[in-house]
Parts: C-alpha cells; structure tokens; sequence
C-alpha cells in the first residue's frame, strides 16, 4: 500500500467563530478586536477577517488626539513619541503617524539633538536627582546615550529602589485641591507617575484611577458641541485620558446630538 506522499505544507484549520457571538462581543458590548482574540483564544487578524466576512460595520481605529498639544510637547518640552504616548494613553507610533502628518516628522529623518550636550551637564542634572529617561528628553538625546556617558564618567548609577525625597502635602494639596492627576504631578518633580502614586497611597489617600465620578451627562453636552477631549479634562479638573475613556464609553461622535 502506498503512502501518501507529504509535501511539508500543511492546511491550516479554520476557527469557526459565530456570526451572533462576534456581533454581540464587538458591536453591543464594545469589545476590542484584542479582547475579543484574547476571550476566544485566537489572533487578532483571525478577529478583523471575519469581521469582514460577516460584513459586520468596523469602528474607526483613528483617535481624537490633541494635534496642538502633541505639537507643543515635541518641540517646544522637546518630548519624545514613546513619552507623548505615554501621557495621552496610546502608543508611540500613533503619535508619530500625526506629527508626520502636521509635516514635523519626516520618515527616516530623526530630530537634531541639541549640539555641544557636555557629558559634565548630563552627570550635573543626574546628581540633581532626575532619571536619565528625563535627561534624555531634555537634551533630546537616547537614553543608551545618557547611561554611556554616566558609566563613561564613573558616575554610579542609582538602582530602581532609590527613594525621591518629596513633600507629602504639596503632592495632596495638588491631588485633592488641585484635582491633577499623578502623570500632571509626576511632570512637575520630573519623576513618575507611580512614585507619586506610591507616595498618596502611603498617606491613605484613595486614588481616582478609572474610579473617578465624571458628570457623564456634562462630559457628552460638550463633546457633542465640538470641545475636544483636553479641554473638557481642563474644565472638569481631570486627565485626558479619563474623559477619553468616558467619550469611547458612551460611544460618542463630534457634533452628534443622537449619539
């Protein structure tokens, strides 16, 4: 009896996913694609082809993101993507794609770091007690950057257990008063947002987090009257991130007054 012969390329087996269950995860309970992979056990590319295939309408993937205050982190704080992203809670490489398309990031082509950096500034402003994460945004220079020229001076470098010498009160009045966030505070001391959060906790105070009460009904009145994402988190003393997340909650779209 022959054997069949086996090529080495073998089929793969399709993962059937119901048409009513993928509508219900994505289309009623707001689901991610990620999420949705995550719960079913599968790719996220597996998710968007049978999105496709049962014709089920896709959300846009696009983010309402602030363009002028993007513009202003980079080139006037001289922040880098990774740390934009960071503080407006996405990835780096979104907000790279909006600074390419304001014309200020041109692929292929990295910023000019500042000219004659002295390695003797960069020890300085180590010694002063700033991270060399932050030293490299301020010099606009990588972060391996900074670390060689430490190392190449013999500056011992501090270990993840260094301990800030902060002033309790001032990080609650501005907590609590103030109503900023961690990331706003963290900004201020050059430090982050988890220290600061670190050191609320041990002072008993309970953090907002995504616990935060937001007027919901105010939150979709002026969004849907065109007021962006940051300046409703200005008016209602909170992060943008938290009325971002408030906006993709209640599924809200610019100038809608039916959303």
């Amino acid at each position: 009896m022959k054997k069949k012969r086996q090529t080495g390329i073998t089929k793969r087996r399709a993962i059937y996913i119901p048409r009513p269950l993928l509508d219900d995860l994505y289309t009623k309970q707001g689901k991610t694609t990620w999420e949705i992979a995550k719960l079913l056990h599968c790719s996220q590319d597996t998710i968007w082809r049978r999105l496709k295939e049962y014709y089920i309408p896709t959300r846009s993937l696009r983010l309402d993101l602030p363009l002028e205050e993007i513009r202003r982190l980079y080139i006037q704080e001289g922040w880098g993507c990774k740390l934009i992203g960071k503080y407006l809670g996405c990835s780096h490489t979104t907000v790279a794609a909006r600074l390419r398309d304001m014309g200020i990031l041109r692929p292929g082509i990295p910023r000019k770091p500042k000219q004659d950096v002295q390695t003797s500034q960069i020890v300085k402003a180590y010694r002063a007690g700033h991270s060399s994460g932050a030293i490299a945004h301020q010099f606009k220079l990588s972060q391996w950057d900074v670390l060689h020229r430490l190392h190449k001076a013999r500056e011992p470098l501090r270990g993840g257990h260094k301990r800030y010498h902060l002033d309790k009160q001032a990080i609650r009045h501005l907590y609590e008063e103030k109503k900023l966030s961690t990331t706003q505070i963290a900004r201020l001391y050059n430090i982050k947002s988890c220290t600061v959060a670190a050191r609320l906790r041990e002072m008993g105070v309970v953090l907002r987090g995504n616990r935060l009460k937001l007027d919901t009904v105010e939150v979709r009145r002026q969004y849907q009257a065109g007021t962006s994402v940051m300046k409703i988190a200005e008016r209602m003393g909170c992060s943008y991130t938290a009325i971002r997340k408030r906006v993709y909650d209640l599924r809200l779209e610019k100038g809608s007054v039916n959303a």
